[in-house]
């Protein structure tokens, strides 16, 4: 293995993801992922700190879906290295998803147009998903855990034709973290349940699909005590049994099959 870059280098080739000219960008994301390889255990967490280091407003929405990438290769490629540093590596991660004001940005980002970020936010979302599937997701701290999950809340309802990479997360952390993901499950099977209904009015088959798959997720994972929640879903199902397409049938009969199981 190589010597671990200095900060400084870091630090010009981060500068250069801001660069307007995409040559500059993607040589920069190219020496940046070599150095990514030769990350030494305690170079990583300067690096993480660097790479969520407040970018450029003008050109920071590219910039930090390159950095969310950057977050995403350093899991793959050090793997079990990085077990002490998965809170590090989400803080990266969430400071590089601005849309969101839990974040507390400052009131001059506000004044920069949402639509400029309207698109990273998927992006993260399944870095994210990437992260929680790691072997070393575990030692993940409840708090880290209960940010993550209050942030896809809101993508959610804010974001509502994007929702797919935020119920790919969301069945992750049911899996992974079933005793957190169960003070939110109301909240995120409500969502589901809108989702539904949104994919079933645009007739957007896929939509449907990933929303039913998210609450039967949920009830196989998580914990419930709310039963009347559970009425809503099997009355919701039993509508979906008759849908025109296969998957769709297939997926609220197994969703309504374990709502009836779970009442």
């Amino acid at each position: 293995m190589g010597i671990s870059p200095s900060p400084e280098q870091v630090r010009r080739e981060l500068a250069n993801l801001d660069d307007k000219e995409s040559d500059r960008r993607k040589s920069a994301m190219e020496v940046l992922k070599s150095h990514v390889k030769v990350l030494d255990s305690q170079a990583i967490p300067l690096f993480l700190s660097q790479v969520s280091s407040t970018t450029k407003l003008e050109t920071a929405s590219l910039s930090a879906v390159l950095r969310i990438s950057l977050c995403e290769f350093v899991v793959r490629v050090h793997r079990l290295k990085i077990a002490p540093f998965i809170d590090t590596i989400m803080t990266a991660i969430i400071n590089s998803w601005p849309s969101l004001p839990v974040l507390q940005k400052g009131p001059s980002f506000y004044n920069w147009h949402a639509s400029k970020w309207f698109w990273l936010l998927p992006g993260a979302a399944l870095c994210l998903r990437a992260v929680v599937d790691s072997d070393h997701w575990r030692i993940a701290s409840d708090d880290m855990v209960m940010m993550v999950c209050r942030h896809v809340e809101e993508g959610l309802d804010r974001y509502p034709n994007q929702t797919n990479a935020y119920m790919s997360l969301i069945m992750a952390l049911a899996k992974h973290n079933a005793l957190v993901v169960e003070n939110y499950v109301w909240d995120f099977a409500d969502s589901g349940l809108r989702i539904l209904n949104d994919g079933v009015v645009e007739e957007n088959c896929l939509k449907q699909l990933w929303a039913i798959r998210m609450i039967y997720f949920l009830m196989k994972c998580v914990s419930w005590r709310y039963y009347l929640k559970l009425q809503l879903i099997i009355e919701e199902m039993e509508l979906r049994r008759f849908d025109r397409m296969d998957y769709v049938r297939e997926a609220a009969f197994e969703a309504w099959y374990m709502a009836k199981e779970e009442l």
